[in-house]
């Protein structure tokens, strides 16, 4: 059983896991009223349980800077709903995050029990193939490892890599937060949090998928 969006948030907030600025309705106006408190661009998904992978299947719509491009893009997914057969738990507005994308992700396996994984994020999770396993439970030693185990590690020391830097410290505060969530939730069997948008404040959580048992 996959977590619905509204129920994910509730878990992220109880382990104080962050999570991008967002705001969940199916109101077309309650959304773009929402959006104009909002530091724009945004970007607007539509989640569903039946659909795991948003972008492949037309779901996401972002740099949205206009009311008008709100609701042109909420028409466009809502056809893109409708034409996948797919149901709608809730539509998503989001701040567009900029900086480091990452994965942070759990999966429990048969022996070890809840395991913790981290690496780039996005489309460089397939691309690269790249990142770091621990089982959980996990101290701060094992975070930093985590961190400097994988390609992630040249935003994350140093001045950065190619004008992008991200605080490795807020990285290693979330690792050990998602292990303590996968920790004392063992019905959780996979946990996928891409992208998680990291700068030189925050490690904020984009998207979040967590399938229980």
């Amino acid at each position: 059983m996959m977590l619905r969006f509204l129920e994910a948030r509730e878990l992220l907030a109880k382990y104080g896991i962050p999570l991008a600025p967002s705001f969940a309705s199916n109101d077309l106006g309650e959304i773009i009223s929402q959006s104009q408190r909002m530091e724009r661009p945004v970007v607007l998904k539509v989640m569903s349980s039946d659909a795991t992978h948003k972008t492949e299947r037309g779901l996401v719509a972002m740099n949205l800077s206009s009311d008008r491009e709100i609701m042109l893009a909420f028409a466009k997914l809502t056809e893109s709903v409708k034409s996948q057969g797919l149901r709608v738990d809730t539509y998503l507005l989001q701040e567009q995050a900029r900086g480091v994308e990452l994965m942070v992700g759990g999966k429990k396996d048969p022996v070890f029990g809840q395991t913790l994984l981290f690496g780039l994020g996005g489309i460089y999770v397939e691309l690269y193939k790249d990142f770091s396993l621990r089982v959980c439970p996990i101290t701060s030693g094992d975070a930093e490892k985590m961190v400097v185990e994988t390609k992630a590690r040249a935003f994350l020391e140093g001045d950065g890599f190619r004008g992008k830097k991200a605080d490795k410290e807020k990285v290693k505060a979330l690792l050990l937060k998602t292990a303590k969530l996968l920790e004392e939730n063992p019905r959780i069997t996979e946990l996928d949090f891409n992208p998680v948008i990291a700068d030189e404040e925050n490690a904020l959580v984009v998207d979040a998928r967590i399938v229980m048992e």
